[in-house]
């Protein structure tokens, strides 16, 4: 079955006749009919009713059904032939942890695709303890976390710090700036952010058990909405959240330190890291610095 004979039979289809049909193609009358010929000889079966003197061509019932297909075989060959000219964009793959991922990459990745770079972004949500293995295996390019580990094989370069505050609804009996000694143990949902902020916590509140202790901000979110709850978080999610009008962040005296964000990655670091390195720190109000280089840059 040749192309010909397909744009042959869709042009008297679309024209009604042989004739505009053939004009349609530029080619003669005879030509025309001869290819329609050759495609119902290959299909075993007639296409159109043939009457002497007949200006319009009409379709058999066969005909009526193989448009659809013939159709479907001019889209598919037209596509067929797009790919040589096709040149797959090349991929970069980028990670967050959780809180990370849900409520500044959004945006940080929006910046990034804003830029119409001649690549494609893979983007993922890993648990603190997939970032170094995804790194290591090159499953990624860079990721974004909070905590770092000692390692041979994977640099961790700091990229900003952000401050913590207190999370709690808005009928919540806090007001700000809350001192820690103020909010009732009994009453918080404890996240673990980092090393420096368990340490504060617990010469605040001691090592005993918590009401509610979470892994994921979501949780958070939600259990801290429908009571007297509160939490601390980092400041770029306490802004999402009380986006909902049933939550709202306060500032904090003795406040516990600064929660890092570091960018780890390992050689060679994809072209376009210092990019996203300088998206997030946009996005996060940071100004401007010059990229360190991972050879450099301690872990």
């Amino acid at each position: 079955m040749q192309l010909s004979e397909i744009e042959a039979f869709l042009a008297v289809v679309k024209s009604g006749s042989l004739s505009g049909a053939a004009e349609q193609l530029y080619i003669t009358q005879p030509a025309l009919s001869h290819r329609i010929q050759s495609l119902e000889k290959e299909l075993g079966y007639q296409l159109f009713a043939r009457s002497k003197g007949q200006r319009r061509v009409e379709m058999t019932a066969n005909g009526r059904e193989f448009i659809l297909i013939a159709e479907k075989w001019s889209s598919l060959w037209a596509e067929s032939k797009k790919i040589a000219t096709y040149s797959p964009k090349p991929a970069f793959r980028v990670a967050a942890t959780q809180t990370l991922s849900n409520y500044v990459m959004p945006e940080v990745y929006a910046r990034f695709l804003g830029r119409r770079l001649p690549v494609s972004l893979e983007l993922f949500s890993l648990h603190y303890r997939e970032c170094y293995t995804s790194i290591e295996d090159r499953s990624v390019d860079a990721v974004f976390v909070s905590r770092t580990v000692p390692s041979n094989r994977v640099s961790s370069i700091p990229v900003l710090s952000e401050k913590m505050v207190l999370l709690c609804s808005e009928d919540s009996p806090y007001t700000g700036p809350v001192h820690p000694q103020d909010l009732p143990t009994d009453k918080c949902v404890y996240m673990l952010w980092n090393h420096e902020y368990a340490m504060w916590h617990e010469y605040w509140f001691g090592t005993g058990q918590y009401m509610v202790t979470a892994d994921n901000m979501r949780l958070v979110e939600q259990i801290i909405e429908s009571g007297d709850m509160w939490s601390i978080v980092p400041i770029s999610a306490a802004r999402a959240v009380v986006r909902t009008g049933k939550l709202r962040y306060l500032d904090l005296l003795a406040s516990p330190p600064d929660r890092p964000i570091f960018l780890l990655t390992t050689e060679p670091q994809h072209e376009y890291t210092p990019l996203i390195v300088e998206d997030l720190r946009s996005v996060m109000n940071v100004p401007p610095v010059a990229f360190r280089d991972p050879a450099t840059a301690g872990t």
